[in-house]
C-alpha cells in the first residue's frame, strides 16, 4: 500500500512539473501604421494545432506551449501572411508584436490608388477602400448591397441581382454607370470606355479582393469618364505560397453560388486560375409559370514569370485572360399601374421569350520594373471584347393587323383592350401576334497604358 501511494504522489508531481514548464506566448497586432489595431488575425504555430485570434484590441495569447523550435505564423484576409521563428523555453513568457502589411498596398502588377487602408491617409480628397475582409464577410454577389454604406455613392437598383449596375457618384446621374471610370485591376473596365459606357457591362464583384473609391474630379487622370469619381475593382490576386477555397451557397428563389480557386508562388513562377458561378430561377412570377432568373459564369487566370527577388533590379512580367457568359431571363415589358399596385412581381405572359445574352473576354499583359524601393515603371497592354444580345418584345398585333407598342399598350391597356388581352396571355388564338426584336451590339477596346 505504501509502495502504491509512492507511485501516485510521484506521478502527480511529474504531471505538475510538466504543466508548469509549459511556456505562453502574447503580443499585439497592428497594421503598417502602428497604430490601427487589428482583430480577428490568426496565429498560430505551423504544423501544430496550438493557436488564437487576436481579439478587438489587437491583443493576442497562446498559454501551454511545450519547449522547443517553431514557426509562429500570423495570417489574415487580404495582409500579407508572416512568420517568424521562434524557440520557446520552459516557463518562459515571450512577448512578439506583429505589423501586418496589406497585399494590396504592393501589388506594383496592378494600379493601386489607395494603397489600402494605410494608404488612403496620405490621399488629399474623399477616398474609401473596402478591405477583403469587409467583402468576405457578407460574401455578397451584388456591388449594390456593397456600395450602399459608402457615403456619396448614389445606387438605383435595377434587376434585383446587381446584374445591371447603376451607380453615380457625388450627385452623377446613375445610369449604367456611365459617369464614373470602373476599372478592373487599374484597366478601364467599360465596354467601350470613351464612346459608350452604359452598355450593360459590370465586373463579376463576386471574384474580387477589394475595392477602391476616389471621389471628385481630381480623379481625372484614371480615365474618361471621372466627374464623380472612379471605382477600381481589384480581382484576387496571386497567392505567396500553394492555398486555394472552395465556397459553394444556396438560397433563395433557387440561388447558387461557387466561387473557387486555386494558386501559388514559386522562386521565379506563379499563377492563379478561379471561377465565380451564380445563378437564380428569379423572384417574378411569369403568368403560366416559367424562369425569370439568369445563369452567369466568370473564369479567370493569371500567369506571372518574374527575376529573383533579390535582383539588382526585379522585373515581372504577368499574364491575366477572363472570360464571362451570362444568361438571363430579363425583359423590358414592365406593368400597367393596376396590375403592379396588385404584384409588382408579377410578369406578363408575353415576355416569357425574352432574354439577355452576354460575353465579355478580357486579356493583359503587365510589365513591371521596379527600379528603386521608390520608383516603379508598371506597363499594361490590354484588350477586352463584350457581346450581348437583348431578345425582347416590342409589339404586339391584334385582331385587325394593328401592331401597337409596348409602351402605348401599358399607357393605355383600355384603348387596345384586343393587343392587351394578347399581352397578358388571355387571348392567344392569333399567329405572330409577338414581335421579338434581337437588340445585339459588340464592342471592344485595346490599349496600353504606363
Amino acid at each position: 500500500m505504501k509502495n502504491n501511494l509512492t507511485i501516485i504522489v510521484i506521478t502527480l508531481l511529474s504531471f505538475t512539473g510538466a504543466l508548469s514548464q509549459n511556456a505562453t506566448i502574447k503580443g499585439k497586432i497592428k497594421q503598417t501604421d502602428n497604430i490601427t489595431a487589428m482583430s480577428g488575425v490568426s496565429i498560430y504555430l505551423d504544423k501544430t494545432n496550438i493557436g488564437s485570434t487576436s481579439n478587438s484590441t489587437g491583443n493576442y495569447i497562446i498559454k501551454n506551449v511545450p519547449k522547443g523550435q517553431y514557426t509562429l505564423v500570423a495570417s489574415a484576409i487580404g495582409y500579407h501572411t508572416i512568420k517568424k521563428e521562434i524557440y520557446i523555453k520552459e516557463n518562459e513568457v515571450i512577448n512578439i508584436n506583429f505589423s501586418m502589411v496589406e497585399a494590396v498596398s504592393s501589388l506594383s502588377e496592378v494600379v493601386i490608388m489607395t494603397g489600402g487602408v494605410t494608404g488612403i491617409k496620405g490621399i488629399m480628397g474623399s477616398v474609401h477602400y473596402i478591405t477583403p475582409k469587409e467583402i468576405q464577410k457578407f460574401s455578397y454577389t451584388d456591388v449594390n448591397r456593397i456600395l450602399r454604406a459608402v457615403p456619396g455613392v448614389n445606387i438605383q437598383e435595377e434587376d434585383g441581382f446587381g446584374l445591371r449596375v447603376n451607380i453615380g457618384l457625388r450627385g452623377t446621374g446613375v445610369e449604367r454607370s456611365s459617369k464614373i471610370t470602373v476599372m478592373e485591376d487599374g484597366v478601364l473596365m467599360a465596354p467601350a470606355a470613351y464612346a459608350a459606357p452604359a452598355a450593360y457591362y459590370f465586373p463579376t464583384i463576386g471574384r474580387m479582393q477589394a475595392i477602391e473609391i476616389l471621389k471628385g474630379s481630381s480623379q481625372i487622370k484614371y480615365g474618361p469618364h471621372t466627374t464623380g469619381g472612379a471605382i477600381n475593382l481589384i480581382s484576387t490576386q496571386i497567392p505567396n505560397e500553394f492555398s486555394g477555397r472552395i465556397n459553394l451557397f444556396t438560397g433563395s428563389f433557387g440561388g447558387k453560388n461557387l466561387h473557387a480557386f486555386v494558386g501559388n508562388s514559386y522562386k521565379n513562377f506563379a499563377y492563379i486560375v478561379e471561377t465565380f458561378q451564380y445563378s437564380s430561377n428569379g423572384f417574378k412570377k411569369l403568368d403560366g409559370g416559367g424562369n425569370t432568373g439568369f445563369d452567369k459564369k466568370d473564369y479567370l487566370a493569371k500567369f506571372r514569370i518574374n527575376t529573383d527577388d533579390d535582383a539588382k533590379v526585379y522585373q515581372s512580367l504577368t499574364f491575366k485572360i477572363g472570360r464571362s457568359n451570362e444568361v438571363s431571363n430579363e425583359t423590358y415589358l414592365g406593368l400597367t399601374q393596376e396590375d403592379f399596385n396588385a404584384n409588382p412581381y408579377r410578369r406578363y405572359a408575353a415576355s416569357q421569350k425574352d432574354q439577355m445574352n452576354t460575353k465579355h473576354s478580357q486579356f493583359s499583359l503587365t510589365h513591371v520594373a521596379n527600379i528603386s524601393k521608390h520608383f516603379n515603371i508598371s506597363t499594361t497592354a490590354y484588350y477586352s471584347k463584350f457581346y450581348r444580345n437583348w431578345f425582347k418584345l416590342t409589339k404586339v398585333k391584334d385582331n385587325t393587323g394593328t401592331k401597337t407598342s409596348i409602351n402605348s399598350l401599358l399607357d393605355n391597356p383600355l384603348g387596345f383592350e384586343d393587343a392587351f388581352a394578347i399581352l397578358t396571355g388571355s387571348t392567344s388564338t392569333y399567329e405572330d401576334a409577338l414581335f421579338v426584336k434581337a437588340n445585339n451590339r459588340s464592342y471592344y477596346a485595346k490599349g496600353v497604358q504606363t
